[in-house]
């Protein structure tokens, strides 16, 4: 992803978080907020690193996803103990 696709995603996901604001079922949901700042972050990274935004080379992503796989595999553990 380029700097000017991040950049044309974080517009998008501004303009949906607009368009959602007046939704009572989407009230208490932290995704729109969380999916800007997402957004906000990765043309952020592109700037400071000159180069094409990588999933597997994102910091933040990794931990993200070491996370997840931690999780499933307590769940995991606790259905075998079962």
């Amino acid at each position: 992803m380029t700097a000017a696709e991040a950049a044309v995603a974080l517009e998008e996901a501004w303009l949906q978080q607009h368009i959602d604001r007046d939704r009572e079922d989407l009230a208490g949901d932290e995704r729109g907020p969380a999916e800007v700042g997402e957004w906000k972050r990765i043309p952020q990274q592109l700037a400071t690193t000159g180069g094409v935004y990588a999933p597997r080379s994102d910091a933040v992503v990794q931990d993200e996803l070491a996370a997840e796989a931690e999780e499933e595999l307590r769940d995991l553990e606790m259905e075998l103990e079962r």
